[in-house]
């Protein structure tokens, strides 16, 4: 099975913080259902529930409780560094972070 992508780590965070998959779709500028595909997926990789799904609430479990400390810091961190890449290949006059040949 595939890793999840930081992608749907990304729509965890969020449905951890907004506790619906239409107000994180809303958020993130994106269907419903790709949100609560996206979740689904990761459930699958976990193999365990995420969220405990009563409308229009989502009751995170221990696994997302588990999980959510350690996937923001890492997400935080992965933007923190592609921040960082973009800045430094401006910096230094190449738009897309890349040396000149």
């Amino acid at each position: 099975m595939n890793r999840p992508a930081l992608d749907q780590w990304r729509i965890f965070l969020k449905c951890m913080e907004l506790r619906n998959f239409t107000r994180t779709a809303e958020a993130l500028d994106t269907d419903p259902a790709y949100v609560g595909k996206a979740i689904a997926r990761l459930e699958a990789h976990l193999d365990g529930p995420l969220f405990i799904r009563t409308r229009p609430r989502l009751t995170p479990t221990w696994l997302a409780e588990l999980y959510v400390e350690r996937v923001s810091a890492a997400v935080h961190e992965v933007d923190r560094l592609l921040a960082e890449a973009r800045s430094s290949g401006r910096k230094e006059g190449r738009p897309n972070g890349r040396k000149p040949l």
